[in-house]
């Protein structure tokens, strides 16, 4: 039975005053608990428990929507990348559309970017890759060429050493590196979804990457 108006708490009356006839006729019947939260703002910036323990957000399916992931029998059993596939988003490089090019920088260590940054002026960006795929917003497929400097470091191209027999002792390309190796490296070019591609890369290399 709908409560009396008269029999509300001063506050209770406050949000009453501001509901339709019909919203009334449902504030009415609410309970007490129910009341106590209709026409409360939850805290700023709180999640669920914290808006639970403000009395802000208790659950009730006369004021609050329950939505809710029925979950398969076998939850427990599955991946995390099953479980939780339909919330976790892919790699993806913002703004980046099918053909747009990817110019990042190379490392000091590395082969390629240690060789460019001994000119002068030394060249920071050695590395270049165009989108080849996107979502319709970001890119998620790149291509680009590639090589495998520990392909290149192998006992394949390194036939001989220097300062055998010390601490320094380091294996070299006595004879220079093949030709077709050096033009086509290995694996060369290849195709690879942004996460991949990306993977292996710095912070500084996606902080300093641009896109043309």
């Amino acid at each position: 039975m709908p409560l009396d108006p008269e029999d509300l708490t001063r506050a209770e009356r406050d949000v009453l005053k501001t509901l339709t006839a019909f919203q009334q006729q449902i504030f009415l019947d609410l309970s007490e608990p129910v009341r106590r939260i209709v026409g409360r703002w939850a805290p700023a910036g709180a999640g669920d428990s914290a808006q639970q323990l403000a009395g802000a957000c208790t659950p009730d399916p006369r004021v609050t929507s329950q939505v809710a992931i029925r979950k398969p029998t076998d939850f427990a059993e599955l991946s995390n990348d099953i479980k939780f596939r339909e919330r976790v988003q892919p790699y993806r490089l913002k703004w980046a559309r099918r053909g747009h090019l990817l110019l990042s920088p190379g490392g000091p260590s590395g082969l390629i970017g240690a060789m460019l940054g001994a000119l002068v002026p030394p060249q920071d960006y050695s590395h270049m890759g165009i989108i080849v795929e996107d979502d319709g917003f970001h890119g998620t497929v790149v291509r680009h060429c590639t090589t495998s400097e520990d392909w290149l470091n192998s006992k394949l191209f390194t036939t001989g050493t220097v300062f055998d027999g010390t601490p320094l002792a380091i294996d070299i390309p006595q004879h220079g590196f093949r030709s077709d190796a050096v033009k086509f490296l290995w694996p060369g070019t290849i195709s690879q979804t942004v996460e991949v591609a990306l993977r292996p890369r710095s912070r500084a290399f996606t902080e300093r990457m641009f896109i043309t």
